[in-house]
């Protein structure tokens, strides 16, 4: 199994930003900042918000192609934060065919 990312407040990331995670979920690929090759991944994306990313798409703030990509895994936690309830959502593993050198 590949490894795990954990976005705190998804709902903060800029458009642009979840513009990129996004490909980065569909391409299954990455480029290092200042490099030239792709490198395939294998991780699990896990996000976590206290908002309601349902209104944000609705209101342009969220892309609705990045919100429905993800599978709702938990809506009420058992410990509840000042804030409010926080919503988790898990993006699906990508699966790496190659690894490629550091």
């Amino acid at each position: 199994m590949g490894e795990r990312c954990f976005l705190d407040e998804i709902a903060d990331v800029s458009l642009k930003t979840q513009t990129d995670l996004l490909r980065v979920l569909q391409e299954r690929e990455i480029v290092r900042v200042g490099g030239t090759q792709s490198i395939h991944v294998d991780f699990r994306v896990i996000a976590a918000t206290n908002r309601n990313l349902t209104d944000m798409v609705k209101e342009g703030r969220f892309r609705s192609d990045l919100f429905y990509r993800a599978e709702r895994v938990h809506d009420a936690p058992a410990r509840r934060c000042a804030s409010g309830t926080a919503t988790f959502h898990c993006w699906r593993r990508l699966s790496s065919t190659s690894t490629a050198t550091r």
